[in-house]
């Protein structure tokens, strides 16, 4: 299935990131919205400014020939799904393949490739120790994260996410640590070793969160993009 939007790209913000054991030996080709948060060690937060080519994350599926800029191996069509993307809608961009960056609609969770030469990059914004407090709400999935700061810049974050499985069972995750913020990312001190572990990336007014997939039971994850409330 392939997709066509007129949309551009006006990048706000990067990190490199965290390596999660549970990050999916996806083909490079691969842009999908069940990994997409752990398919890079670079994100940007992005928004439409122009027009350009979107090809969904399924044509790479059995296609080698996507994402191309060449129609006859690579076309594209239009859906309502696509339809629903507009200037004000807020865009994440992950992994580069070829003279594609791998993007995602957070709000109506479409995921795939744009051509880098429609994307505008901006410089990284610096991050403040008084940009972390605060109670951050994930628009793309169902979790909310509480940090707050002391006088020594130490930084306090508990978490609660939950995800409805079959037969309406309610499995649930927790996040409970503190740490010190290095610049944009605040990284919990287990890391990817042992129990639960966790990245946060500040971007711009957002902050990304990964974690490693071992907070909660089932497939409930942390992972997403979050809003200060």
């Amino acid at each position: 299935m392939r997709y066509a939007l007129a949309l551009g790209l006006v990048l706000l913000g990067y990190s490199q990131g965290f390596a999660s054991p549970i990050m999916r030996k996806e083909r490079a080709n691969y842009c999908l919205s069940g990994s997409f948060f752990n398919n890079s060690d670079e994100y940007k937060i992005a928004k439409i400014a122009g027009k350009t080519r979107f090809i969904a994350d399924s044509d790479t599926w059995v296609e080698d020939a996507c994402p191309s800029e060449d129609v006859s191996k690579c076309p594209v069509r239009i859906t309502t799904d696509m339809a629903k993307i507009d200037g004000e809608s807020m865009l994440l961009v992950g992994k580069k393949y070829r003279e594609f960056y791998c993007v995602k609609d957070v709000k109506h969770g479409n995921s795939g490739w744009v051509n880098e030469k429609d994307l505008v990059i901006a410089k990284p914004k610096e991050v403040f120790r008084e940009d972390w407090p605060g109670k951050w709400v994930g628009i793309d999935v169902k979790a909310e994260i509480g940090i707050k700061t002391d006088a020594d810049g130490v930084l306090y974050v508990t978490g609660y996410a939950q995800y409805e499985g079959a037969h309406e069972t309610v499995h649930t995750a927790v996040l409970d640590f503190e740490a010190k913020p290095e610049g944009d990312k605040l990284i919990s001190p287990e890391g990817e070793k042992v129990g639960c572990g966790a990245e946060l990336i500040h971007l711009h007014s957002y902050v990304l969160v990964r974690d490693n997939g071992r907070c909660g039971v089932g497939s409930v994850l942390f992972d997403g993009l979050y809003e200060r409330k």
